[in-house]
């Protein structure tokens, strides 16, 4: 029973930290890209919003996979979900790099870390019965929207005026959240 509640809380910390993060990388790609890499790679924009969605897949495999798959000493499955991700990658990439180079490559790394996130989540409800999306989760995904259409609003793609609208939103989603949502978690440790 304790172990569900740390797997629980510690899911909710996961979904409550990255989707602000997910959402800042989604509206301000261009300026974040242009900062980093300069002029000249523009191209890097559409993998690099394809990518950041892996956040919180590799978060929750972390968390699943790390914490609580290879603790209970199988090695079967955690052998099983590396052969699942490289075939399904390998494929992936066969399939999409011909035909959409970079964004082929994100798109077929995603698409194993979510396959290997979804055989990790039925092994995981398997061994210790939590669900891993579950209300509280669909709480924060209603309490993204606000901050969404915040980010939507100020997203530019002038970079200076960008960033400083991207650290607001993110600020003020950290300040909220935390009063409505980590506090809970905090006060049912």
């Amino acid at each position: 029973a304790q172990l569900r509640q740390i797997a629980s809380k510690t899911i909710n910390l996961v979904f409550f930290f990255f989707f602000s993060i997910i959402i800042v990388s989604l509206f301000y790609a261009k300026p974040f890209v242009l900062l980093i890499a300069g002029e000249g790679y523009e191209g890097a924009i559409i993998p690099f919003r394809i990518v950041m969605s892996l956040l919180l897949v590799i978060a929750l495999e972390q968390i699943i996979i790390t914490q609580f798959l290879m603790a209970t000493r199988d090695s079967k499955e955690v052998l099983l979900l590396s052969l699942v991700g490289a075939f399904v990658g390998v494929s992936a990439n066969i399939i999409l790099v011909p035909r959409l180079a970079s964004i082929g490559s994100a798109c077929s790394w995603v698409l194993s870390e979510c396959v290997v996130l979804l055989v990790a989540i039925w092994f995981f409800y398997k061994k210790i019965k939590v669900r891993v999306i579950q209300r509280q989760q669909a709480k924060y995904l209603l309490f993204c929207i606000p901050y969404f259409c915040f980010c939507l609003y100020f997203s530019t793609d002038a970079i200076t005026p960008t960033l400083f609208y991207g650290l607001i939103c993110c600020f003020v989603w950290f300040v909220l959240s935390y009063f409505i949502i980590v506090k809970k978690i905090k006060t049912s440790f």
